[in-house]
Formats: C-alpha cells, structure tokens, sequence
C-alpha cells in the first residue's frame, strides 16, 4: 500500500517528499517495516535489516517496539541483553563512517550501503535498540544528501513513536498507581493530607471517608478547618513548627465528624508530618492515626486506677506486693504504717517475716502453680524490731507478661491475740483468786502424770474447816477476800514449779512434780498448814481458819480423777480425825 502511495508521484524528489510524508502518518509501530522498504519505490531497495532487540531495557519502550513488529517483512530480529551496552558507542555508530556495517556482522552478508538508527528512551537515553537496513549497488538518481534525509525521517519517525509509546506507558502507570493508592487510601487506618504553603489541603486519603468526610470535598480548604476550634491554634502553631524546624514530634488534636460515629461529633487523631521537600511547592504531609478508642481506654484506666487506689490507700489493712524474690513492687501506706515506716519503701519481705513464715506462704525461690487465696498468722516485724501480730492473707497473681508476683493483706490483730490470752485465762483460771481452775487443774496433771511416765505425782487437797460459818459471819465478800489472801499465801508458801488452783468453793490443791518420801511429806504439809496460822485480815477484823489437807500420790496406772479422788478422800479422813 505504501509503494503505491509512492508511486503516484513523477520525480524521484517528489517521491521522496510523499515518502517522508507518509512516514509522518505512522501511528503503529507494525507499518515502520514496510515504509522503510518501501523506498524501493524511489531507488534505494532495502534488501538487508536488522532489529536488535536490549532485552532489560525500560518496559514501557520494549511494549512500543519488539522483534515481531519487524519479522514480518524479511528483518532479522535479535534479543540481546542490555546490560554492557553503551549509549555513546551507540551514538557513534549512527553518525560515523568509520564504523564497521552492522549487518555483514551479524548476517554474514555483505552490503553496500547501511543505515543505522540507535533508538534511546526519552527520560534517561537508555539503549532500547539498534535499527539497521541496506542493500546492494547505489541510488538511481539521487546525491549522497538523500541519505541523511532518509536516516533522518527514519530517526524522526522512530523516536515520534518512542516518545508516545513513553508517554502511554506513563499513563497507564499513573492510571495504574492511582488505582492502587486510591485503594490504600481507603484500606488504610491512617488519614493523609497534603499540604501547600499556604495551609491548603491539596491531596485527601479516601480514608477520611470513615471521618465522613468526603475526600474531594476537602480539596481546597484550610487544613485547620478539619480539626476542633478548640484546637485550630494548638494544630496551627504545629504545623508553623514543623515548616520552620523540618521535624516535630506527634501531637493530637480533635477532628470534626461528619457523621454520628461519637457522641460529641469529633474524635482524637495523632498526627505526625513531614514537609514537602520542593521548596517551589512547600508544604507538608500530615498522616493521622484515630486514637479516639485509645484515649477513651487511657482516661478509664486512669480513672479506674484512681479509684483503686483511693481504696488501697483508704484500706485499714496494710496491702503488700513484692515480686518472687521478696522485692517490693507495691505498698499502701497503711502497710508502711505497720513496719514503723514514714513512707513506702523498697522493703524486703525477709526483713519483716521470719524464715518459717516465708516458707508457710511458699515465697521461698521456687515459682507457684498455686493461685488460690490462703490466710494465715504470723509476727510482723518493724524497722524497730517490734514483733506485731497479723492476719495475713495472701495469694499470687499473674500479670499479662505472666511473671508472678505475691499479693499480701495484713491487718493488725494485737486486739485480737490480747483478748485471746485473756479468753485462755479466763477459761483455764479461776476468776477469784486468779489461781488455776478445775479445767486447768485436770489439763496439768495430765501433762505431769504423761511426762513423770505415771509415777513421781503427788496432790495436796485443801479443804477450809467450817468455811460457811465464815461466810455466815463475814457475808460472801468477806469469804472472798479471805479466799484470795489464802491463794496468795498458798502460792508463796511452794516452788514455782508446782501448781497451786482452786477446785472450786473453799477446795484448793497443790500439785508436785516430785517423788515425796514421807518425810518431804509431811515438810510439804507443814508449809501449806503454816499458811493458816497467821490469822487473815477480812475489814477490821482478824479471822483464824483451819484447814483439813490430804495427799495422794500416782502409782503408775492413774487417771487425773483418780488421783484428785484419793486426795479428796484422804482430806475427808483427816477432816474426821479432827473431829
């Protein structure tokens, strides 16, 4: 079809003139190849060609031109790697004579004329491919200057089609990133900005779109305008800071919503930003991230931290938590309180607890499985060495990391343990005299009987003769007193080691550790009697009493109450001895 064009016209320059003109009409890199060989038309048959191919070169220009686009009309197409070949050499070869031909090389045929056209990108002059064609004999009719024109409509044509081919390229690249960003925009968390010198939002994510906001719909407006009023001076002088130092650290400021996402109509967003590096352009990028969820979580847990500790430190007992190797990690001042401290301190629990307790509530080196609550009492130890009883309740806790820690509660039981010791006196002594009471009385002679193995036990039962009368005379008070003086005398009168109680009335004994022969018998005795010589002292008068005793001492086989009951007996025959 092109030939024919051609050889419409006369002259061979007219002829050359229609087929520079159809060449400026190639739109498809497919027809390059049949317009150069159709310059057979006018003279110059092209019986040789060879497309060479830079395989690696850029990809938009390898889409434009490739080898079968030359195949076709009896070119020879090569694939050869780019890497190596240089651009100047290239350009040598297009303009020098003194080049070898291309062709014979790679053909292994000789030629008499070639022309050679390098084809480069546009951007960055990369080798895409070396174009060369020729033939034999010479042009009919035409000078040596035809061959520049032709190489020139050739080069012309090639790198008219290049650099559409480029620009196409481009495009699709663009269409193509503009796709993908517009879908990062609207999957990504983060909401950008783009900035202008003048405070003008020029570019908006599609992520706004969960702000509700319209991303277009800010193209154009003040980057302050998004965000709070309260907030426009505090987000303005942000961003003065950041153009002046070129970096400034994240801040949060509120937004405003276009939808009903929060009660309030804003919600809290860190930004962070970076200015644009064209001092032409200026501006910044600002990239915020919603951390509304996260301040609402951060005010409850500082709330709710608030009110846990206003009810620790509020707690009348003393709470405690030390790690696994008895370090403290947390201590209410009650607690310091309770160590004699003035504050809290970095106490250790094994300068406050004794071995035995650390080793009850397990905190001895080895890590629990056990997270149960347990309790138990134990002596507390000051920084002044005084020893307070407590209550101690105690369990291991786990925080999210999974280290373990022990939490302890102590409450002060001083109270507790005084009243008791004074419960235990009560109910194993006599309320009177303050002398050991039956309960007691049998208790410690059951200790003694198991300890002397039965033997070596001896009990002295104390009766008051005609104590009603005493009663009669003096009323119960006075009886009272008299009980008391007695004790007191009964308890002077013997060791430390034996017991002295009262059974109850006007019965006393007195109980001995001691194996007596008869002799320590009755020295025993004569002391207990000593005790009713003197008289006793009841108001202003003076009272003498007297008193039938009796002994009985274990023989290996007694019980408690047999004992006291041969020592009863033995005083009722004495009683009735005297008549």
């Amino acid at each position: 079809m092109l030939t024919t064009m051609i050889k419409g016209y006369s002259s061979g320059a007219e002829a050359l003139l229609a087929w520079a003109k159809v060449g400026t009409s190639i739109s498809r890199p497919d027809d390059v190849a049949e317009w150069i060989v159709s310059l057979e038309s006018i003279g110059l048959p092209v019986q040789l060609g060879v497309f060479m191919h830079f395989v690696g070169s850029e990809e938009g220009i390898r889409g434009i031109f490739s080898p079968e686009h030359f195949d076709k009309v009896g070119f020879i197409s090569f694939l050869v790697g780019s890497e190596g070949v240089d651009s100047r050499w290239l350009e040598n070869l297009e303009g020098s004579e003194d080049e070898p031909s291309v062709i014979p090389v790679l053909l292994g045929e000789a030629c008499d004329w070639e022309i050679r056209i390098p084809i480069f990108t546009a951007r960055r002059r990369d080798p895409v491919a070396l174009l060369a064609f020729g033939g034999h004999g010479t042009w009919i009719g035409l000078d040596a200057d035809v061959t520049s024109f032709v190489k020139g409509q050739v080069r012309s044509c090639m790198d008219r089609l290049s650099y559409a081919g480029e620009v196409q390229q481009l495009r699709i690249r663009q269409s193509r990133t503009t796709k993908v960003s517009a879908s990062v925009g609207r999957a990504m968390h983060d909401f950008v900005l783009l900035v202008d010198g003048n405070g003008i939002v020029r570019f908006a994510s599609d992520s706004h779109i969960r702000l509700g906001k319209e991303p277009g719909r800010l193209i154009g407006i003040s980057a302050t305008s998004i965000f709070h009023p309260d907030d426009w001076t505090g987000f303005s002088d942000w961003a003065r800071r950041l153009e002046r130092d070129g970096s400034v650290g994240a801040a949060e400021f509120r937004i405003q919503l276009g939808c009903d996402r929060c009660e309030d109509g804003t919600a809290w967003l860190e930004v962070v930003g970076s200015p644009i590096d064209d001092h032409e352009v200026g501006g910044f990028v600002v990239i915020g991230r919603d951390v509304t969820e996260r301040r609402s979580m951060e005010f409850a847990l500082r709330d709710s931290e608030s009110k846990y500790r206003n009810v620790v430190e509020l707690a009348g007992e003393g709470i405690w938590q030390v790690d696994w190797s008895g370090r403290t990690l947390f201590m209410n001042r009650r607690m310091s309180q309770l160590l004699g401290q003035k504050e809290p301190n970095d106490a250790l629990l094994s300068n406050h607890l004794n071995g035995d307790a650390i080793k009850r509530i397990g905190i001895d080196g080895i890590v629990p499985v056990d997270f149960e609550s347990h309790q138990v009492e134990v002596e507390l130890r000051t920084d002044y060495g005084q020893l307070i009883p407590a209550l101690l309740q105690y369990r291991v806790i786990s925080d999210s990391t999974g280290d373990t820690s022990l939490l302890m509660m102590f409450a002060d039981i001083s109270d507790l343990v005084q009243s008791r010791k004074e419960l235990h006196e009560l109910a194993r002594h006599d309320s009177l005299t303050g002398l050991a009471n039956r309960l007691e009385i049998y208790s410690r002679l059951e200790r003694s009987l198991d300890s002397t193995g039965n033997n070596g036990v001896g009990i002295f039962f104390i009766d008051i003769d005609d104590f009603k009368y005493v009663n009669d005379s003096l009323g119960h008070s006075g009886g009272d007193e008299l009980l008391v003086e007695l004790a007191r005398r009964l308890l002077q009168s013997v060791r430390s080691a034996d017991l002295v109680g009262r059974l109850g009335g006007d019965e006393f004994v007195v109980l001995t550790e001691r194996t007596l022969v008869p002799s320590e018998q009755r020295r025993f005795l004569r002391r207990i009697l000593a005790t009713f010589e003197e008289p006793f002292r009841i108001g202003d008068r003076l009272v003498t009493v007297n008193a039938s005793v009796g002994f009985a001492a274990s023989t290996g086989l007694d019980s408690p109450l047999e004992v006291l009951d041969r020592a009863d007996r033995d005083m009722y025959r004495v009683k009735a001895a005297h008549g």
